[in-house]
């Protein structure tokens, strides 16, 4: 499906075909990350942010350069995984981004670098193309940088359900109250901007 969204605009406008660039939240995370991995050729580049990653994904795939943004105080995307049967299977974050390493041809050596005392970027050595791992403390499932422009009222009737819809399903299968959700989503490191740090780093990718 993305082949053909992307085959329809290039037959309707110019598009530069070597710069083509995938990024998304949470699932949209790992769906972008999967994207790059079936659509190399088409894929310069991808950046996940709180991505949900799966179990043997992109395995075999070639390298794809990939800066990931996640925090540590996510519930719903735990940094260190889940394995329970109510809510699936996700590897722990850097679990998953020493297996892009890997594809990515990295010698295994990670150098950390605080860019604040709330934010950390973890690059991967010796990579055929960067594999950058960004995390952020003090920051829930949310975009960094970006705070939800919605109350915490709204987010607990989302997220409680009402007569006409039930309580969200994502909450029930991680065992998670309406409040501990709002609040996590809420919570967002503002230290790093990811809208700018992914822009810089596609604008880089040659």
């Amino acid at each position: 499906a993305v082949a053909a969204v992307l085959d329809e605009l290039g037959a309707a406008v110019c598009i530069d075909t070597s710069r083509v660039f995938a990024t998304g939240f949470s699932a949209g995370g790992n769906i972008a990350l999967v994207v790059s991995c079936a659509l190399p050729d088409r894929i310069a580049a991808v950046a996940p942010v709180g991505a949900a990653y799966q179990p043997g994904q992109c395995r075999g795939a070639p390298p794809v350069p990939i800066l990931a943004f996640h925090g540590s105080d996510d519930i719903v995307v735990p940094l260190g995984g889940r394995d329970t049967a109510e809510a699936g299977t996700l590897l722990p974050v850097r679990e998953a981004l020493d297996a892009q390493a890997g594809r990515n041809g990295c010698d295994g050596d990670v150098t950390t670098t605080e860019l604040s005392p709330r934010v950390r970027s973890l690059a991967w050595s010796g990579c055929e193309v960067s594999t950058t791992l960004v995390e952020l403390d003090d920051h829930g499932h949310a975009w960094p940088g970006h705070p939800l422009p919605f109350g915490r009222d709204v987010l607990l009737v989302l997220f409680a359900g009402n007569a006409d819809q039930p309580p969200d399903p994502l909450m029930v299968a991680i065992g998670e109250q309406p409040d501990a959700m709002a609040d996590n989503v809420l919570l967002t490191n503002d230290d790093g901007d990811a809208t700018a740090m992914i822009w810089e780093f596609f604008s880089g990718v040659r």
